[in-house]
């Protein structure tokens, strides 16, 4: 499977082809130079070479120069050094083209090849801590999602605990209020007096003066 990566190198106006990308009134000789680097892990010329520079020509007169500002540069990874005639940037780039591919570093690796390897160091480096810190949150959502479901049945038990508990009461009120209205009714109808059926009333349950007074009540 092969790789390519394009890298674009202009000056500081934008990279384009087109006049109608400059200002008003702006001549043409305005336009930047254009150029593009290609590195590649495949050979897109079969010649072998490392270093492939194409630049436009006329076709129909290949003898006069002709210069647009338009270069193109394609780079194989794998190809042999052929530029000879500079020999100390070949061998440079040619280490750094290593690089890329292989993340091979040279026992004494050329300043721009530390550099890159510095930084795919500390890129590496902060994926890591990442993956690291993305581990711990998942492992602090999860025992998060437990204490949550956890207290969730705490409050459910204490609410069901309660909502029995009065219920409970209730209850038990309105069956003690029912006995002691019948105490009340059995008392009168043997004739005792008000002042003994309350005695027996305060003795037996629990009420206060309000509740006992409501029960009186014919």
């Amino acid at each position: 499977m092969s790789t390519e990566i394009n890298m674009i190198l202009s000056s500081n106006t934008p990279i384009t082809f087109d006049s109608k990308k400059l200002p008003t009134n702006t001549s043409y000789n305005e336009l930047p130079d254009y150029f593009s680097v290609t590195i590649l892990s495949y050979d897109p010329f079969g010649a072998g070479d490392m270093y492939y520079e194409v630049r436009s020509v006329i076709t129909t007169h290949p003898k006069i120069e002709y210069m647009d500002g338009i270069m193109r540069i394609f780079l194989y990874c794998k190809g042999k050094n052929n530029l000879s005639e500079r020999k100390e940037y070949g061998e440079r780039l040619q280490e750094v083209l290593e690089y890329i591919v292989d993340g091979a570093v040279r026992e004494n690796p050329s300043r721009i090849v530390t550099q890159m390897n510095d930084i795919v160091t500390e890129t590496k480096e902060r994926a890591e801590v990442t993956e690291r810190y993305m581990q711990k949150w998942d492992e602090l959502e999860h025992i998060k999602r437990d204490l949550r479901s956890a207290m969730a049945d705490d409050v459910r038990r204490e609410v069901i605990e309660e909502v029995r508990q009065e219920v409970t009461e209730e209850v038990t009120a309105k069956a003690y209020k029912k006995s002691a209205k019948e105490l009340i009714d059995y008392g009168r109808l043997l004739g005792d007096s008000e002042e003994n059926i309350r005695k027996r009333i305060v003795e037996k349950y629990d009420f206060d003066d309000k509740t006992i007074e409501e029960l009186l009540v014919r």
